[in-house]
C-alpha cells in the first residue's frame, strides 16, 4: 500500500528507535519477540506511525487515474497489506479507492510470505496463474 498507492511515508530509522528495535529484524518481527507489555506497547506505536502515514502520505502519481480506468474493467480487486487494517481503510477512504477484498497483517502471515495472497486467491476462486500482483 504505501510506496505503491501512497508514496513511502514512514522514516523506518525512527520508528525503529522508537521501539528499541535493532537492525536485525523487521519491525513487526521484532515486535512479537517482546514480553506482553512492552508488545503492546510498540504495537501502539507502530500504528501511530503507520496511521500518520495515513493520513499525511500522498497518493503516488497516476492513482487516481489508474483507478478509473480499472473501474472499466470487469476485474476483481484485493488490496494487501502488513500495515494494521485501520491505516488500510483510512488509505482506502482517503482516496476513495475500490476493492472487492482489503487484507491487512491481521488476516494472515505476513508479506514476503505468500499467505495474504493465497488467501485473495482462494476467496476469489482463481488460480494464481490467472492473477496479477503490484506492490513495491
Amino acid at each position: 500500500m504505501d510506496g505503491t498507492l501512497t508514496a513511502p511515508w514512514i522514516d523506518w530509522t525512527k520508528l525503529r528507535t522508537a521501539i528499541g528495535a535493532t537492525d536485525g529484524l523487521g519491525i513487526i518481527d521484532y515486535v512479537e519477540t517482546l514480553p506482553p507489555p512492552q508488545q503492546e506497547q510498540a504495537e501502539a506505536v507502530v500504528r501511530e506511525f503507520e496511521m500518520d502515514a495515513a493520513r499525511l502520505a500522498p497518493a503516488n502519481p497516476g492513482l487516481a487515474e489508474l483507478f478509473t480506468c480499472l473501474d472499466e474493467l470487469p476485474l476483481r480487486r484485493a488490496l494487501i497489506t502488513n500495515n494494521h487494517r485501520a491505516a488500510m481503510n483510512l488509505v482506502v477512504e482517503r482516496y476513495e479507492l475500490s476493492f472487492d477484498l482489503c487484507l491487512s497483517r491481521e488476516d494472515g502471515v505476513l508479506k514476503p510470505a505468500p499467505d495474504l495472497l493465497l488467501i485473495a486467491l482462494r476467496h476469489f476462486d482463481i488460480d494464481p496463474e490467472a492473477a496479477v500482483f503490484v506492490g513495491d
